[in-house]
């Protein structure tokens, strides 16, 4: 329930492990459900939009939660909620130790089988002036001999020279 901000690295002895660094500052408690008056035990978190992060937190927030709220997702709790209350930012640090395990699930962009210009962003031949390349990349590949492309390549300026 974060926003994926970049990648960096750290060290784990003497291995390197990538780590995926996810914004969840913005996510606000909009509603606490009950064992007694809802039959479970859960929080509502939103995430506030952009133009509203600077802005502090009313109960008109709560009215008319598709104006403020860009998501509204519910989790269940096993922690007790007297720490908990609506309006504050949710604290994920409460809610997770230092090695536990944390199910992930991403959404990606969706190229699919994509050519070139919209997978990698190639320019495509002229739109005008009878041009006739269209959406094809062109020429992409140094085998002249071969008609091959090297395997994983994606971009038209790679140069490989090769020693005497």
């Amino acid at each position: 329930m974060g926003k994926k901000i970049g990648m960096t690295q750290f060290f784990s002895g003497d291995k390197v492990v990538p780590v995926t660094a996810v914004d969840l500052s913005t996510w606000l408690v909009t509603q606490i459900k009950t064992q007694e008056r809802d039959g479970y035990q859960a929080i509502q978190v939103g995430c506030v939009k952009d133009r509203y992060k600077d802005a502090t937190f009313a109960e008109d927030w709560i009215k008319k939660p598709k104006t403020y709220f860009s998501f509204l997702k519910e989790m269940s709790l096993d922690i007790p909620m007297d720490s908990i209350k609506v309006g504050e930012m949710l604290n994920f640090a409460q809610l997770i130790e230092a090695g536990n395990k944390v199910d992930v699930v991403g959404t990606t962009k969706g190229a699919g089988f994509a050519g070139v210009v919209r997978r990698h962003g190639f320019a495509g031949g002229p739109g005008s002036h009878g041009g006739k390349l269209g959406k094809k990349p062109g020429s992409s590949g140094f085998f002249r001999r071969q008609g091959r492309i090297i395997k994983g390549k994606n971009s038209q300026d790679i140069w490989v020279f090769f020693p005497k």
